[in-house]
């Protein structure tokens, strides 16, 4: 209830049933036009009193009209217009230089944009939408990757170039078993992929090892002979950030004994 001025009597107000056009989105210099409807009088924050109103505004804004059924009684509605403007795409990356299979985070810095499209230049995964993308490349080269920013009325493109070096081998002081070992990427956060190659038939036994020397995470593999990929995921997901070691150890397939080991540094990052 609210007062009567002449008499000091309340009037009681009921709500009142309006429909008004709903939030919407224009391009910039375009013109819309905004309906009330459901009550007796009008006043926009425009000042008019119309039960519609064009306009064009230049930036997103906010449109407020009261609406009343009596003298005394009113109600509020908004509608939203957002305005979208011409975008300009634009990105950079995390690291100057990086290796295949390195992760690249792609660290988007693009304006007025509201949907985007990648394209790595790659042969696996080469595409994303995701506003902040990360990518490993499972080859070295030049790499031209681009960028389509967008909005529902404008879009830009942006190219950056990579330089991507051969992924880095592990070859010193490997067991003499060892063909090849390769460790990516590194630092890394979700995964930790190991290729390696093996002469000989033998038992694996993969732990990561943290400061302390304590062995926080073992995977075996058996009968490894050749070239082989492992992939650790889920099972280095609950591990800190830190610095760790990864030590492969081989053992002979029949009888268990140890026939040697190597150990590589790892940084897991967040």
């Amino acid at each position: 209830p609210i007062a009567n001025k002449e008499d000091s009597n309340c009037v009681y107000c009921n709500t009142i049933n309006y429909s008004i056009s709903s939030d919407t989105g224009i391009c910039y210099g375009d013109s819309i036009t905004l309906i009330v409807s459901g009550g007796s009088q009008y006043i926009w924050s425009t000042g008019s009193n119309s039960s519609l109103i064009t306009v064009k505004p230049d930036s997103s804004e906010t449109y407020s009209v009261y609406i009343s059924d009596t003298t005394q009684c009113w109600d509020l509605a908004t509608v939203v217009v957002t305005v979208y403007q011409s975008v300009k795409a634009s990105f950079w990356t995390d690291q100057p230089s990086y290796s295949a299979g390195d992760s690249i985070l792609f660290i988007n810095s693009s304006a007025e944009a509201t949907d985007f499209y990648w394209e790595f230049d790659d042969s696996i995964n080469n595409t994303s939408v995701a506003e902040d993308p990360t990518h490993s490349y499972v080859s070295n080269g030049i790499k031209k990757v681009a960028l389509i920013a967008s909005n529902p009325c404008f879009s830009d493109t942006f190219y950056r170039t990579l330089n991507i070096f051969p992924a880095s081998s592990i070859e010193d002081n490997l067991p003499p078993i060892f063909t090849s070992l390769r460790l990516y990427p590194n630092p890394g956060c979700s995964s930790l992929n190991i290729d390696l190659e093996l002469s000989l038939d033998a038992h694996l036994e993969f732990c990561v090892i943290d400061i302390v020397g304590r062995k926080i995470l073992i995977h075996e593999s058996e009968n490894a002979k050749g070239t082989h990929h492992y992939l650790l995921q889920d099972e280095i997901s609950f591990i800190p950030q830190g610095i760790y070691i990864v030590q492969i150890n081989i053992l002979d397939k029949n009888s268990g004994e140890f026939i040697g080991s190597t150990n590589i540094k790892w940084v897991k990052t967040n």
